[in-house]
């Protein structure tokens, strides 16, 4: 957050950037099991203390249904947003549970579900 707070403060000549907007390969929240390891607030709520407001998680709205030989899981994404690199287009991070090497998805918006993919 020591980084947030030097990136928004104003330069010699006095002027101040819009915002910052963070991008990282890691992860604030990793699941294990069907609960985060660390959640999202851990991060959510310095960062917002950092910026002076509240920060929300910059994660689409989708459950990742999977029906697999070891059993049915619903799954939050690690990471669902815009892709790096590719204008327009979508990635989804979805860790599978321990042992699930193939099954079929389907992604859940609100009630609506996709058409099933096998794995």
């Amino acid at each position: 957050m020591d980084q947030v707070r030097r990136a928004l403060a104003p330069s010699p000549a006095g002027n101040r950037p819009l915002g910052v907007n963070f991008y990282s390969y890691a992860n604030t929240n990793i699941m294990v099991g069907s609960a985060p390891a660390v959640p999202n607030s851990e991060f959510h709520r310095p960062a917002g203390e950092a910026l002076g407001g509240p920060v929300p998680p910059s994660v689409l709205p989708l459950i990742a249904r999977l029906r697999t030989p070891q059993g049915e899981f619903a799954l939050q994404p690690l990471y669902a947003g815009l892709a790096p690199y590719l204008p327009g287009r979508y990635q989804v991070n979805v860790q599978l549970p321990e042992g699930v090497a193939s099954g079929e998805l389907r992604w859940q918006v609100g009630e609506a579900l996709s058409d099933p993919l096998t794995f």
